[in-house]
């Protein structure tokens, strides 16, 4: 198994035969009793299924896997929300939901300038989707709707044993309601099984608590990211599991 852990990539696999292949990886995550990771699998395998029409008796296979996986989990995730790997269909409705957590949570923190340039981006497919392929890239829906999401990068890593949370982000529909906590389990549970004992981050001043709260430690002085123009400033954090 490769670094993606579980990857063909996503368009490398028909829609036709991206339900097994998700199920599939959520069996192989089961079978070593990560039943949080093999969910992701599971509810990505159900949403293409139903899209695609697959058969009844896929559905009922993918169904018995969530609740399956359901009862045996020591932290269930919010009853009200839907977490599962991302899809390259995901990428417009992530970036929104990025610059929105941005101008709506970030901005109580940084300066105009920093909220201009930080969440004001526009789409680009082109910086989304490869990061949905290559990355653990994990989306919240509520309603329908992506209101979160995180990414952990294993690849191309100095160290074997290191990774970098390149963003974990929500809106403030799902604020205050320990879905980011949840969405950090499920990183370091993900590490756990690829034997990843370092990730590293670049936290905003918003999240730079609580990071703190979940086991990060500031590991350098403050950074500033320059963006046209405009410094975006942030705090190298990392933690050692």
């Amino acid at each position: 198994m490769n670094r993606r852990g579980d990857s063909l990539k996503n368009q490398l696999v028909t829609e036709k035969w991206q339900p097994p292949f998700h199920f599939a990886q959520g069996r192989l995550y089961a079978d070593r009793g990560y039943y949080d990771l093999a969910l992701l699998e599971f509810e990505l395998a159900r949403k293409i299924a139903v899209r695609s029409a697959s058969s009844q008796g896929i559905l009922a296979a993918i169904s018995d896997a969530i609740n399956d996986a359901t009862k045996v989990l020591t932290l269930p995730g919010p009853e009200y929300l839907v977490l599962r790997r991302a899809e390259e269909l995901d990428a417009e409705q992530i970036h929104h939901a990025h610059m929105k957590s941005i101008n709506e949570i970030c901005s109580r923190d940084h300066s105009e300038e920093e909220i201009k340039v930080w969440g004001g981006r526009k789409f680009d497919p082109n910086f989304r989707i490869p990061a949905i392929n290559e990355q653990f890239y994990v989306v919240v829906e509520c309603e329908g709707q992506i209101e979160g999401f995180c990414q952990l990068k294993t690849n191309d890593m100095p160290s074997e044993g290191s990774a970098l949370l390149s963003g974990l982000y929500i809106t403030p529909k799902i604020l205050n309601q320990k879905v980011g906590a949840y969405l950090l389990n499920l990183v370091f549970s993900y590490c756990r099984y690829l034997d990843i004992h370092e990730v590293t981050l670049r936290s905003s001043f918003t999240a730079f608590e609580f990071y703190k709260k979940h086991g990060f430690s500031q590991s350098g002085e403050m950074v500033t990211t320059i963006r046209e123009g405009v410094g975006i400033r942030g705090f190298p954090m990392v933690w050692k599991g």
